[in-house]
């Protein structure tokens, strides 16, 4: 890995430019450099102290730092003097200690470390803003809260962090600009209020993810966030982590399947590669597979979006769910019903579910036990196309035949109850007339498709 180049910019002929460069040739460092590092942007009161103006970022292929402090010795009143250094972005993100460059860039033997009070107020507020930047009143604090930040970054948000010295609020699009600002102090009032970091007595203990920042140890959520972000160049990164690492260790105390789906659909879309964070993928399919051993409906209609390829599960949640639908969908309510058979048509639905499902649905109707019957008929009597049970259940004879007598059964069990209250109250009254009065009261009335036969069906039950 090679070292810092280091440059000089400041008075030459009563303007801002290259003094002075070592080791690579002036027409290879970035243009930007130039107005990076004057003077900071803003309206300079006299007398004001602004200075050291500390900064970095990428610039081009390159990643800089520059300590910028004003050149007395100047002719041109108003000039500065900047010590740079820069490094091949590529490979910048391998550097874990910025401290000794920053020092030789300030003269300084040492820098100030900022206290873990100023530090978790900075990690809150970048964590919030994420793309926001965020203002530190005090620029002297800067040198040393760049330094903390950068020992706790992984290469590729090394890569992406900036920060900036600056007076008052740059005019630009929002969003764009560095993750950090350090101003003076007296130049908070510019600023918009959220953005700034604000110091004080902590109203609660910090987040997770600011103690992991701060240098605590959590193995679980370094490995998640190496595993979901590693290319991830903003702290939105470790948000997620975070989310991850308590989910996972919440479904470890609570055993329930809707943590283990909240678990599962977020490793599905930040650690879609199959031996990513396995054994949080099979802890989280084993607690599902589970779920649907029950007869809840709940962790179905939720396994609904979900893709198994990130678990290497499609054939073990095939499986379970075919057998959940044999168990369980006979008995469903209306709502519930209508999202099960209409799985095919659903935006939403993964294959692998629409498959299970109408596979299972097919071979439970088909197959004809009479709960299977009790149910086809009930779905068949309720409104909507859905309830039609096309492509489910077989348009012929045997099962217009087979609906038919579980229909008659059930209407002379509705014949019996009625004779027995009629004996009950009238003694030997219940006649073979009765009878007869209490069978066209149960006989079905409307037809409905596509068994003409079959009417009334709610009567069925």
């Amino acid at each position: 890995m090679s070292e810092w180049v280091r440059a000089t910019y400041g008075d030459v002929n009563n303007t801002h430019g290259l003094v002075k460069v070592e080791g690579i040739d002036p027409k290879a460092l970035p243009e930007e450099l130039g107005s990076l590092t004057d003077l900071p942007p803003g309206t300079h009161a006299r007398g004001e102290r602004w200075w050291p103006a500390v900064g970095c970022g990428p610039v081009g292929v390159w990643w800089a730092c520059w300590w910028c402090l004003p050149d007395d010795a100047a002719p041109r009143p108003g000039m500065v003097r900047t010590e740079v250094a820069l490094r091949p972005l590529a490979e910048v993100g391998a550097v874990d200690d910025l401290r000794p460059i920053l020092c030789a860039l300030g003269g300084l033997t040492e820098l100030v470390a900022p206290s873990d009070e100023l530090l978790t107020a900075v990690w809150e507020a970048l964590l919030v803003a994420d793309a926001e930047a965020v203002v530190l009143p005090g620029h002297e604090l800067l040198p040393g809260v760049i330094a903390a930040i950068w020992s706790r970054l992984w290469p590729a948000a090394r890569r992406a962090f900036s920060a900036r010295a600056a007076l008052s609020p740059p005019q630009g699009a929002r969003g764009a600009g560095p993750w950090l600002y350090g101003i003076p102090e007296n130049r908070r009032l510019e600023w918009p209020p959220a953005r700034l970091v604000t110091r004080g007595e902590p109203t609660a203990a910090p987040s997770r993810a600011v103690r992991w920042l701060l240098g605590a140890e959590d193995a679980t959520l370094e490995r998640v966030r190496d595993a979901c972000a590693p290319e991830a160049h903003r702290l939105a990164g470790i948000n997620r982590a975070t989310r991850i690492a308590n989910t996972f260790e919440k479904l470890q105390v609570t055993g329930d399947p809707a943590d283990a789906i909240d678990l599962a659909q977020a490793l599905e879309t930040y650690a879609p590669t199959p031996g990513a964070l396995i054994d949080l993928k099979d802890e989280a399919m084993v607690v599902v597979l589970r779920g649907l051993q029950t007869g809840s409906f709940d962790v179905p209609r939720r396994l609904r979006s979900l893709s198994p390829a990130p678990f290497g599960a499609e054939e073990r949640l095939s499986e379970a769910l075919r057998r959940w639908v044999a168990r369980s969908a006979a008995t469903l309510g209306v709502a519930d019903a209508a999202l099960l058979l209409s799985g095919p048509t659903q935006p939403k639905t993964q294959p692998w579910w629409r498959d299970a499902t109408q596979a299972a649905l097919r071979a439970q109707l088909t197959q004809g036990s009479a709960e299977w019957t009790g149910a086809a008929l009930r779905w068949l009597s309720w409104e909507g196309d859905v309830f039609a049970l096309t492509g489910l259940l077989p348009a012929d004879e045997a099962t217009e035949s087979r609906l038919m007598a579980h229909v008659e059964g059930a209407a002379c069990g509705v014949i019996r109850r009625s004779c027995a209250a009629s004996v009950s109250a009238a003694g030997p009254a219940c006649t073979r007339r009765s009878f007869t009065r209490a069978a066209h009261r149960a006989r079905p009335s409307r037809p409905s498709a596509p068994f003409p036969r079959i009417r009334c069906l709610a009567c069925a039950g």
